[in-house]
């Protein structure tokens, strides 16, 4: 999205301020869909995702105003390189895989086969960067990327047409307005970590397209080589995750490839070769695919089972919310190209570390309670 804007000759300042109006809208509809999960099942959360990224790319496919394009990106809650699991992390998964199935390892395959599969749609994706340039020669720079709207408007309207077959397991009434004190204790340690991240990832991750651009001189068939790979190796780590989730620490693997994240970034920012960088990247795609599966299922373990959909939505609702640093990532951007990724690396490490130390007692009280 921010190459979009830069055709469009949108100052980087600017870039950085849409993004920050991203995340503010995500943060009142993740609120908002998780409540409605609660009380009227969590296929509904899914859909009202997916329906306002559908209206807001039809709006950026058929739109040439620049407000109403600002609107649609505002609205799809596309901001840039949110990573291989954007796609598969739809508003209200957590809370849905945690209500049909209760054992959490199983939750945490289920978490890794979505999100092989959401990454397979991803490198679909990221595939039609490479068709830019012949797409460009017949409709123009602008056209190009219209097109490509159009084409993920038609994809998402698959999607929800998909969703509507799904269906709920049967769920305990609410009995809270908002959710139980236990649900929250185990809520506000998750996002202690995640506002630490979620600062890093602000910081470093949405103008990753533009970064390589302005860092390397990259062209947009040569991006879409990176993203390519990128989404593949995603994909090749939920895999795996999926194979190892029975034999591993659920706490210490989300711990650890959040740290490796960081370092990841850290070295990128270093880097004076595009294919380093790019390397790099690759890397931080493997670990973050390895790591989400483990980490969402850890986040969702304390949590009372009539809470599931609010407090996945709050807990995601902190890594949002400290993801406005990402206005903030357009002046570094500007200021220095190492900056965002330097101080986001750094960030993204931190929280890592600080995962392990907040999560591991209360994991483990979870555990031994569902035991007894």
């Amino acid at each position: 999205m921010p190459l979009y804007l830069v055709a469009l000759h949108v100052n980087i300042v600017y870039i950085g301020l849409v993004v920050l109006s991203v995340m503010l809208f995500n943060i009142g509809v993740t609120f908002t869909s998780g409540m409605i999960g609660d009380r009227v099942g969590y296929k509904y959360s899914l859909l009202i995702a997916e329906t306002l990224a559908f209206v807001g790319i039809t709006i950026l496919a058929f739109s040439t105003n620049i407000y109403m394009i600002v609107i649609g990106i505002i609205i799809s809650g596309v901001s840039g390189s949110g990573g291989a699991m954007r796609g598969s992390m739809s508003s209200g998964l957590n809370a849905f895989i945690a209500n049909n199935w209760k054992e959490n390892e199983e939750r945490a395959r289920k978490l890794a086969g979505i999100f092989m599969f959401g990454a397979v749609g991803s490198v679909i994706g990221s595939s039609l960067l490479y068709f830019n340039a012949p797409i460009k020669a017949y409709f123009g720079t602008l056209g190009a990327f219209r097109v490509i709207f159009m084409l993920s408007a038609v994809l998402l309207l698959v999607s929800i047409v998909l969703l509507m077959k799904l269906e709920d397991s049967e769920r305990p009434k609410k009995t809270t307005k908002v959710m139980k004190m236990e649900s929250l204790k185990y809520s506000l340690r998750v996002m202690g970590s995640n506002l630490i991240t979620g600062m890093g990832i602000g910081l470093a991750i949405p103008l990753m397209p533009l970064w390589f651009e302005l860092t390397y001189k990259l062209n947009t068939t040569q991006l879409s080589y990176i993203f390519i790979i990128y989404y593949a190796v995603a994909g090749v780590g939920s895999v795996v995750a999926r194979k190892i989730v029975h034999r591993i620490d659920l706490v210490n693997m989300a711990s650890i490839t959040r740290t490796l994240n960081g370092l990841f970034l850290i070295v990128m920012a270093f880097s004076p070769f595009a294919i380093l960088s790019a390397f790099m990247y690759e890397l931080f795609s493997f670990s973050s695919s390895l790591g989400v599966p483990s980490r969402s299922a850890v986040n969702i373990r304390g949590i009372n089972k009539e809470d599931y959909g609010t407090a996945s939505t709050i807990q995601g609702i902190s890594i949002s919310a400290s993801q406005l640093t990402s206005g903030l990532s357009g002046a570094l951007l500007e200021y220095s190209l190492e900056l965002p990724l330097l101080v986001g690396g750094a960030l993204q490490a931190i929280g890592g570390l600080a995962y392990k130390r907040l999560m591991s007692k209360s994991y483990q009280e979870s555990n031994r309670k569902d035991k007894t």
